[in-house]
């Protein structure tokens, strides 16, 4: 094999290994647990390697899902294939004596 820009192809790769292993995470989690209320999940860095926990169907069509995040030890809930409506859509999530709820668009989708 010969050579590319005066390094052989194995050492490369291996260049290349070396520098994605120490790169860092780009996604890394800005919130953990409770303080996590009110944000984003894909901004505050809690998507990435996220679970669905859970899933039930809506009233109308569409799914909700109970999503779970080890990077930011928490839960949310993601609404797909949700064909829209008239109104915003109202999601609320409790456990024990913690509520929270957030609106999100009435607009087909996933939200």
């Amino acid at each position: 094999m010969g050579k590319v820009g005066g390094m052989k192809p194995t050492s490369l790769i291996a260049a290349a290994a070396l520098v994605l292993l120490a790169a860092p995470d780009a996604r890394a989690a800005s919130c953990s647990g409770r303080g996590c209320n009110g944000e984003d999940p894909v901004r505050a860095g809690c998507s990435a390697g996220a679970t669905v926990a859970d899933t039930a169907a809506m009233f109308t069509s569409g799914t909700a899902e109970l999503r779970w995040s080890p990077a930011c030890r928490t839960n949310w809930v993601r609404v797909v294939n949700y064909p829209g409506g008239q109104s915003a859509l109202r999601i609320t999530v409790w456990a024990g004596g913690d509520r929270v709820g957030f609106p999100a668009p009435g607009t087909p989708g996933t939200h």
